[in-house]
């Protein structure tokens, strides 16, 4: 069911729209009609007139308290707002929105809602998670807010999506918007309701440890450390460390940590090719994630050197062309990339193939 909410809401709008269309399935009066005219729009990209035509619709849906007129109503809101969102137009958004939560929060509470429904709103979600770089350019906290506006959504309407991952991603846009108290405001508090049996609670912790750290709070960092060495080799520990500070964007902080460890070990003679590997890819990550591209070419070639594993090697290639592009080398990036395209991804389904060379690529874009 989740790889359904993925879809984008122009596939929803063409369900909707078949549904409307097919004899029998629907009468058609004024509201259904109206509706069909506002998707035949917005599948065209026409946003302003497809909302004159869903506000018709919501305005003549029936207004009864029954559970399919309710879902009724959350979808053509869901719809408007979506149109205002994508001319970025959050404040006109914000009253419909507001509203087909109060409505959704009610269909849930009674088992009432629908699948079409919940489709509607995760691709609502996702409009809110998208870029709106010409916000972002302009106004980081206006950015800011269409982020967190997604947050909200889920907290009343979407539960399942309110994983770890979501909640990483949001602290992030605390980081991106420079406001590194936020970000820890809103992670601690995430962290009361997280049950420390879940498996993605460590990495959480260590998250968190790492924007107190980078907030000149380091105790919680150093005991995670001291209790991780019990269990982990040093340069597991290095690993993990260095991960939390890239992903705190304390940058400097992350390179110490890895960079130390390298030599330390390298020095007692006791870095395997694995640990070299793997310490080399987290450095190769923190630069990436930084924008350091001279950087991240070199470390990406001296990784790729030591013949890793084929998912790290991949990974090498898709940094290795990203950050050779970045520097203007693109005939360099396009054969590197060429070599990607030849390897064998056997091990990995497709979509967790193209995931992970884009998660890598969008991570290289963050500054």
């Amino acid at each position: 069911m989740m790889k359904l909410f993925k879809l984008p809401i122009l596939f929803f709008s063409v369900f909707i729209f078949l549904s409307i269309s097919v004899p029998g399935v629907w009468a058609h009066d004024d509201w259904r009609d109206e509706r069909e005219q506002g998707i035949r729009l917005e599948m065209a990209k026409n946003f302003a007139t497809a909302l004159v035509h869903f506000k018709k619709a919501l305005a003549a849906v029936p207004t009864d308290s029954k559970a399919e007129a309710i879902n009724f109503r959350v979808q053509l809101q869901c719809q408007i707002a979506t149109c205002y969102l994508r001319q970025e137009q959050r404040l006109k958004a914000l009253p419909y929105i507001d509203s087909l939560l109060v409505s959704a929060a009610a269909l849930r509470a009674s088992d009432s809602i629908k699948a079409d429904t919940e489709m509607y709103l995760v691709a609502l979600v996702e409009e809110c998670d998208s870029n709106h770089s010409n916000v972002a350019k302009a106004s980081w906290k206006t950015w800011q807010e269409y982020n967190m506006l997604s947050q909200k959504i889920c907290e009343m309407a979407l539960p399942a999506m309110l994983t770890p991952s979501r909640y990483s991603s949001r602290a992030r846009c605390f980081l991106a918007a420079g406001d590194r108290p936020g970000a820890l405001k809103f992670l601690s508090a995430y962290m009361t309701k997280l049950s420390p049996s879940d498996p993605h609670y460590l990495d959480m912790q260590l998250k968190q440890a790492a924007l107190k750290n980078f907030l000149n709070q380091p105790d919680m960092l150093r005991d995670l450390s001291l209790r991780l060495a019990k269990s982990k080799s040093a340069a597991e520990v290095a690993c993990l460390v260095g991960q939390a500070q890239t992903w705190a964007t304390d940058y400097v902080a992350a390179d110490k940590t890895l960079a130390s460890a390298y030599d330390k070990l390298e020095k007692q003679k006791k870095l395997s090719k694995v640990d070299r590997i793997n310490l080399l890819n987290t450095r190769l990550d923190n630069s990436l994630d930084c924008g350091r591209w001279t950087e991240a070419e070199a470390l990406a070639r001296q990784c790729l050197a030591l013949s890793p594993p084929e998912r790290i090697r991949n990974l090498c290639l898709t940094a290795l062309s990203v950050s050779l592009a970045r520097q203007g080398k693109a005939k360099e990036a396009v054969s590197i990339n060429e070599q990607k395209r030849k390897s064998n991804y056997s091990f990995l389904e497709d979509e967790e193939r193209d995931a992970t060379a884009e998660t890598v690529k969008r991570r290289a874009g963050l500054k």
